[in-house]
C-alpha cells in the first residue's frame, strides 16, 4: 500500500516487552500468535518470506533474536536476510533449525508434533550464534535431540513385545508389580505410553508422535517378536490347566493331577475384556458336595452336572451341552414349580463362571439385544454379518491391516 508504513506484527506488545527476553521472528502471523499464546515475545514482517525491510530493525534493536525459518528454501534465504540486516543493532542472532520438521514445516508444526517452549528454549540455548562468516552452516543446534516418537519407543524396551498366530500385536507390561498383557492398539496402551513419557520429561507428546509410537512398535511385535497366543478365561500349557481369576493381581489358577494352587507368574498370556469380571478368592479345603443343595437336579444326576462342571474348564473341546431335554429330563427333581432348564444351567453358568455382568432385565429394544466383541464393545445385530462378530472399530482395524 504506497503511502503506508509497514510495522511489525503486533509491534506494541514487542515494544512493552521485556528488553532481556528472547523475540522470536518468524515467517507467518498465525506462528506469532501461537507463540504469544504460550508466554512468548514474537513478531514477524506482513507478506511472509521476502518481504522484511530493514527499517524493521530499529524497533529490534539491542534485544536477543532467535529467527526459526520455515524448512524450505524460500524460508531459510528469508532467515539469512533478517539476520544480515539485523547484524550489529541486536545484542544477539541465532537462526534455529527446528529438529524433525517436515518439508515446509514451520514452528507451528513442531509445536503440534508435541514440542514445548522448554524444549525451544533448550535448543535455542545450545545454538551457535549467527555471524556473517558462520551463516548457515552453524544454523543447527549444537546437539539434536531425538523425536518424541523416538523417545517413546525408546522408554518401553523393557517391555515383551509379541504377535499371535493371527498378527494381532501384544505388549506384555509390569504394572503394579505384576505382568499383563494389552494389545498394542487400544487406548490404554496409549495412555500407558503418554505417562511412561511425562514421568521422563514432564511433558506430554504429541498425538503425531504417539501415532508414530505405536505405528513402529507394532511393527516390531509383529516382525520381531515372538508369536505367542493369547488366550481369554482359560488356558493348557503342557498336561496342566490355568484360570485366569481376573482380579487386580492378575493371578490365576493352576491345575495338575496334584491338585490346584493360585500363582502370581503365569506361563500363559491372558487378555481381558473390558466387561469381564473377577472369579471368586480360591480357598482350600471346600466340599464339592455342597453344591447339592443350590440346585434342582435328582441324586442321579449329580455326576453329571459334576462332570459337566469339569469338563467346561478345560482348555479344548469337545464340550457338553446341559441344557438339551433329555438331559434336563434326567437331572432334575420335579419339585418346585419352575423352569427346571434355567434353575439349573442357569445357576451352573451364572454362579460359576461370571465373565461379564449379569442381564439385570430383558432386553427392551434392539440395541440391547446386542453381543459383545472380543474387546468388550457392543456388536449391534444388523452389523454382525458384515463385521463377522466384531465392533465396528474393530472391523475397520482390521481391514486397515490387510
Amino acid at each position: 500500500m504506497e503511502g503506508v508504513d509497514r510495522v511489525l506484527y503486533r509491534l506494541p506488545e514487542l515494544i512493552k516487552s521485556d528488553d532481556d527476553a528472547t523475540v522470536f521472528v518468524v515467517e507467518g502471523e498465525k506462528d506469532v500468535d501461537r507463540l504469544r499464546e504460550l508466554g512468548c515475545v514474537a513478531t514477524c514482517n506482513a507478506g511472509g518470506a521476502g518481504k522484511w525491510r530493514d527499517g524493521f530493525g530499529e524497533h529490534l534493536r539491542d534485544r536477543h533474536l532467535a529467527v526459526l525459518p520455515d524448512n524450505d528454501d524460500a524460508g531459510h534465504k528469508h532467515a539469512e536476510h533478517i539476520a544480515e540486516s539485523l547484524s550489529g543493532v541486536a545484542t544477539s542472532i541465532k537462526v534455529i533449525e527446528l529438529p524433525d520438521l517436515p518439508t515446509k514445516g514451520d514452528v507451528l508444526d513442531w509445536l503440534d508434533a508435541g514440542g514445548t517452549v522448554a524444549q525451544l528454549i533448550e535448543i535455542i540455548g545450545g545454538a551457535v550464534e549467527w555471524t556473517p562468516g558462520n551463516a548457515k552452516a552453524e544454523t543447527k543446534p549444537s546437539a539434536k535431540r531425538p523425536s518424541q516418537a523416538t523417545q517413546l519407543v525408546e522408554l518401553v524396551t523393557d517391555i515383551d513385545l509379541f504377535h499371535t498366530p493371527a498378527g494381532e500385536s501384544y505388549a506384555t507390561l509390569e504394572v503394579g508389580g505384576h505382568l499383563e498383557t494389552w494389545r498394542v492398539r487400544i487406548a490404554q496402551f496409549k495412555r500407558y505410553l503418554s505417562r511412561r513419557f511425562y514421568q521422563d520429561n514432564e511433558s506430554t507428546p504429541g498425538s503425531q508422535a504417539l501415532q508414530g509410537a505405536i505405528n513402529l512398535l507394532e511393527g516390531r511385535a509383529l516382525f520381531d517378536g515372538d508369536e505367542h497366543d493369547v488366550n481369554v478365561r482359560v488356558a493348557g500349557h503342557g498336561d496342566k490347566i490355568y484360570i485366569d481369576l481376573c482380579n487386580a493381581g492378575w493371578q490365576v489358577v493352576e491345575i495338575d493331577a496334584d491338585g490346584w494352587r493360585v500363582i502370581d507368574d503365569s506361563p500363559i498370556k491372558f487378555r481381558r475384556a473390558r466387561a469381564m469380571l473377577a472369579l471368586p478368592t480360591t480357598e482350600l479345603g471346600g466340599d464339592i458336595a455342597e453344591l447339592r443343595r443350590f440346585l434342582n437336579v435328582t441324586d442321579d444326576g449329580m455326576p453329571l452336572v459334576l462332570g459337566f462342571l469339569v469338563a467346561a474348564l478345560r482348555h479344548q473341546g469337545p464340550y457338553p451341552i446341559l441344557n438339551k431335554p433329555a438331559i434336563i429330563s434326567f437331572l432334575v427333581d420335579r419339585r418346585p414349580p419352575c423352569n427346571p432348564e434355567w434353575t439349573c444351567t442357569g445357576r451352573l453358568i451364572g454362579n460359576g463362571f461370571p465373565p461379564y455382568p449379569p442381564t439385570p432385565k430383558p432386553p427392551a429394544s434392539i440395541i440391547d439385544t446386542s453381543v459383545y466383541c472380543e474387546c468388550g464393545n457392543k456388536v449391534l445385530p444388523e452389523l454382525q454379518s458384515i463385521t463377522a462378530g466384531v465392533c465396528w472399530d474393530c472391523h475397520q482395524r482390521r481391514r486397515a491391516d490387510r
